[in-house]
Order: C-alpha cells, then structure tokens, then sequence
C-alpha cells in the first residue's frame, strides 16, 4: 500500500505582538503588556487556516485528489505534484486546490500551506523560492531570511517565544478586482448576512468578481461590526441556492482603525461554512479597496517587500488571521506577506 508524505499547515498565523496590539481598545493610550520572555503558561492557541498538504509522486491517479481532501476535512487540501524541478531555476511543482467536495482554482493559504511544508520538507530553504503551476496560472512563494529578534534556537526564521515556530512567506496571486455585475442574489445576500447585526451598520458598497464567484459587501462599523456577524449558512443558500447563483464566496469587509481593514469569509456554496483565513479574498478585495483609496498608507510593509499600497489585513474568523497586502506588476497581482506553521507531519496510507 502506497504512502504519501502529509503536512498540516496554518497559514496566515497571527503573531503574538499583533494579537495583543489588535485586542488594545480603540484609542488607548496604554501600550499592549510586553510578551513574556518565557513560557508562563499553557501554548498559545493555534490561529490562521489550517490546510493538509499531499506530496504527490509522478502519476498518481485523479481519484487520490478528492477522496484525499474528503479524509482530511479540511477546508482546503493542497496536492504537490512532484518532479518538476528545474536546474538554475526556481524549483516547480504542480499545485492542485480541493475542498471535502470540490475542486478550487485559487487557494491563497494552501498555496502558502505547500510552500510551508516543502520548507519543512527541505526542498525551500530560507531566501528560496518556488514555483507553482495551477488552475491560476504559475504562482511563485518565496521563503524569507532569518528575521531580527527572531528565532532564537528555532530555526532558521521560527518566531521566538512560547509556541512553534514559523516561517515567514510571501505569495503573489492575480489580482481579481471586483467589476463585474452583481449577481441578482446580491441584495438578498446582503439581507441574509446582516441579519442577526446590528441595524445601525450601514453598507457602504457592494461588488462581484466573476472568475471566483466572490461578492464582496463593505459595511460601516469596524472590527467590531465584522467580529459581531452571525449570518446562518442555511439563510446564505437560501438567498443564492447553488447551481441557481454563482456565488462561491461572501466577503464582508470593514476599514480597521489602523489603516488597514479587516474581514470574514463565508462560503457555504463550496463546503465551507466559514473560512478561517483567506489568500483569495485579498486578491479581491485588495484592489478593491486600493482603488477607491480606501487602503494603502503602508502599514508597515515589511511583508509585503516591492509592492505599492501595502496594508495590513485580518480576518476575524473564529482562529483568527493576518497577512500584509499589496499591489505588485502596475495592480495586476497581489503580493501577501503571512506566516505559517507546520503543526502535523507524517504519512497516508494510499
């Protein structure tokens, strides 16, 4: 019986510092206590989205993919095709996305997943990088140097303190700018996720990309009005019924007091109820926002290197999750600076 190296992987992990900066309330003057040198007690809890990644050898059978992806349960699983390795070049692969029913052709974080478990593989080492071949077009991660302040006796570029360690990424996606028209569900949709909200959050604006099926809805309110949605995935299907609409994805999205912005994802349409964090998304909304000079101030930039009108963006899933964002190539890709973490290796029996 066959067996296949696996990862599981959390990509777009919230540090430490930027967890306790992003819970201070709005406008203290109070800086977030210091992080402890040492572990005081128990881990923190994991954040970002998890994904599994399957390296696969030459030939594996079709079938592998989806009853792989059906196994793990995860939101996304990311297939590896081995074998593409190029001499002189940035190592290449072929990257295939799948949800417990469906295949996707765009995944940020389990893009970002299979980066994380070919380093952790030995295949990217630390100022790397590498090729995917996918359904998007040919996707190139690259692995950062050490980092200061971190690592200390974990790893090349591990983040120090309590927890595992993490490796610094970033990704460049094609830019799917919201233009197109919106879908007859969409003021159902709008309806169906506000719900259970507050009538006092006002939407601001609302716009469709085709090519992945994602409408996104900015309301007024902040991290706060985002975090408070409880829209129920029976209310979404019924207000876009599958195979009638062609919706994959909802982003609710609001301006973040720092000057960068935050979301959440829903997606029922595909198997996914809530995604915890989102590479795709920022591929529609960065632009989305940039556009309409809502974002771009910088927001430190740091994970984001060559990009223009970089901010800092969260999703405020349950887990929780945070990436750089920002426009490469004159807007048309997105480059997304994350962290992940590789929590799980081992085999699947085949």
């Amino acid at each position: 019986m066959p067996r296949l190296p696996f990862y599981l992987v959390d990509a777009f992990v919230v540090e430490a510092a930027a967890a306790a900066a992003a819970a201070a309330p709005a406008g203290s003057a109070e800086p977030p206590p210091a992080a402890p040198t040492a572990p005081t007690g128990p881990p923190p809890l994991p954040s970002g989205n998890p994904a599994a990644v399957v390296l696969l050898p030459p030939g594996t059978p079709p079938l592998t993919h989806s009853a792989l992806a059906a196994e793990f349960n995860q939101a996304e699983t990311a297939f590896v095709e081995l074998g593409g390795e190029e001499g002189g070049r940035p190592s290449s692969f072929g990257l295939r996305w799948f949800t417990p029913t469906a295949e996707v052709v765009m995944c940020g974080h389990a893009t970002l997943a299979a980066a994380g478990a070919l380093a952790e593989a030995g295949r990217l080492p630390p100022g790397g990088e590498v090729g995917f071949d996918t359904l998007s077009g040919r996707l190139l991660v690259r692995r950062g140097e050490r980092e200061e302040g971190e690592g200390e006796g974990e790893g090349e570029d591990g983040a120090g303190g309590c927890g595992p360690p993490t490796t610094a990424l970033t990704l460049d996606l094609p830019a799917r700018p919201p233009t197109d028209a919106l879908p007859a569900c969409a003021d159902a949709l709008v309806a169906a996720v506000l719900a259970p909200a507050s009538p006092a959050i006002v939407v601001v604006a609302t716009a469709f990309n085709a090519a992945l099926g994602y409408l996104a809805v900015e309301i007024s309110g902040g991290p706060h009005a985002i975090a408070a949605l409880a829209p129920s995935p029976a209310a979404l299907l019924a207000a876009a019924p599958p195979g009638a609409s062609p919706l994959c994805g909802l982003v609710v999205v609001s301006l973040d007091r720092d000057g960068g912005a935050c979301w959440r994802l829903f997606g029922p349409w595909i198997g996914i109820p809530e995604d915890a964090a989102t590479g795709s998304a920022a591929a529609v909304v960065g632009p989305w926002l940039v556009g309409r000079g809502l974002v771009g101030g910088g927001g430190g930039g740091a994970r984001a290197p060559g990009s223009s009108s970089s901010f800092r963006a969260r999703q405020l899933s349950g887990r929780g999750g945070a990436m750089e964002v920002g426009l490469v190539e004159g807007g048309r890709a997105v480059r997304l600076g994350a962290r992940v973490c590789v929590r799980v290796s081992g085999e699947v029996r085949v």
